[in-house]
């Protein structure tokens, strides 16, 4: 077995359309806008949480109830980080965002890689970072930690589940992340997309 480094979903499924691959881990806002090869079969593998973090000390979220940014429409005009071209996050947050009555151009989006985007987010560079990362991912555990990053608990989950079945809501229980630390400190309803095992 050969494995191949990719940017993300939508890099697998290319790879998978011009037989350059067998097998491919694609998270993805389905159905997707180009065809799935005919000779692929999925087989559903595991719900990813979808993160959404963000700087405490954004004014807008102090003029929030409790301080916190509760809903994507609040992300209006704020720099956004949405993953690299190659993955399936930027295709996901544009579908959110529509059901926000948002357009891509009302933020500022940028595509790093998830480690720069946490350094940047980290550094006052951006605002916010849209993730998709399991749990014990070595960033979510670094972000869920620092007391200048905060992670949006998106209160209309199972709102956004109907309108898009490729969603659920899922519960990380208090301190599924790090049991010492407390880590998170209460439990987190997050949005998960469905991870796809595509088998050519």
């Amino acid at each position: 077995m050969q494995l191949r480094a990719t940017e993300g979903a939508q890099d697998d499924l290319a790879l998978l359309r011009a037989g350059e691959a067998d097998v491919g881990s694609c998270a993805v806002a389905w159905p997707t806008p180009r065809p799935i090869p005919r000779r692929a079969s999925f087989r559903w593998a595991a719900y990813e949480p979808i993160w959404i973090f963000y700087r405490r000390d954004l004014a807008i979220a102090r003029r929030q109830p409790g301080g916190e940014l509760q809903r994507l429409a609040q992300l209006r005009g704020l720099r956004v980080n949405v993953d690299q071209d190659g993955s399936g996050v930027p295709q996901i947050m544009e579908k959110l965002l529509a059901l926000n009555q948002l357009k891509p151009t009302d933020l500022q989006l940028s595509n790093l890689a998830p480690d720069a985007a946490g350094t940047a987010l980290r550094q006052g560079q951006l605002d916010a970072a849209m993730l998709i990362s399991a749990p014990q991912a070595g960033l979510i555990r670094t972000l869920l930690r620092d007391p200048a990053i905060a992670l949006m608990a998106i209160g209309q989950g199972e709102a956004y589940s109907r309108h898009l079945p490729f969603l659920s809501t899922v519960r990380l229980p208090r301190g599924v992340v790090d049991l010492a630390a407390d880590v998170p400190p209460p439990d987190v309803p997050p949005l998960a997309t469905t991870t796809a095992l595509l088998t050519g």
